[in-house]
């Protein structure tokens, strides 16, 4: 199975960020996937529908920075780095 395999435009891990879920942001990036600035968006977004997740969102942002992916590009990473906000 392909961790970075697209389903209705988006990856496994863009569907995590997109639903908040940090423990599975870790396995997927533990596991290889790739995040994008699509992925970063979702985050963002993620965080415009629930302010009160700002914590969490925060530690999701770090993980996918943590990969250095640039906001607003479709960079790949390890070629720089970039912020939620």
């Amino acid at each position: 199975m392909d961790i970075n395999a697209v389903m209705k435009h988006k990856t496994a891990l863009d569907w995590a960020v997109g639903f908040g879920q940090e423990e599975m942001v870790h396995r997927l990036l533990g596991r290889s996937a790739i995040p994008s600035a699509a992925t970063l968006a979702a985050a963002r977004e993620y965080l415009v529908h629930h302010p009160e997740c700002r914590r969490k969102t925060e530690r999701i942002a770090v993980a996918l920075l943590a990969v250095d992916v640039v906001p607003g590009t479709d960079q790949e990473p390890g070629m720089g780095a970039g912020n939620l906000a």
